[in-house]
C-alpha cells in the first residue's frame, strides 16, 4: 500500500486526483482532527524532498 501525505503547500501544487488514481488511496493534504480515524498504516514511508535539518530530526 502506497500512502501520499502533502502539506498544504505541496497540494497547491501536485495534481491530487492524479496522485489518488495512481495509488488508489485517499491524499491526505491536512492534519488529522481528533473526531476522525486514523488512516491505515503504510508500508513504508518516504518523505521528499528531505533536507539535512528533517532527517536530523
Amino acid at each position: 500500500m502506497v500512502r501520499i501525505v502533502l502539506t498544504p503547500t505541496a497540494a497547491a501544487w501536485l495534481d491530487i486526483p492524479a496522485l489518488a488514481a495512481v495509488s488508489d488511496q485517499l491524499i491526505l493534504t491536512r492534519p488529522r482532527g481528533p473526531d476522525e480515524p486514523r488512516a491505515a498504516p503504510a508500508d513504508a514511508i518516504v518523505v521528499v524532498p528531505a533536507a539535512f535539518n528533517t532527517l536530523n530530526k
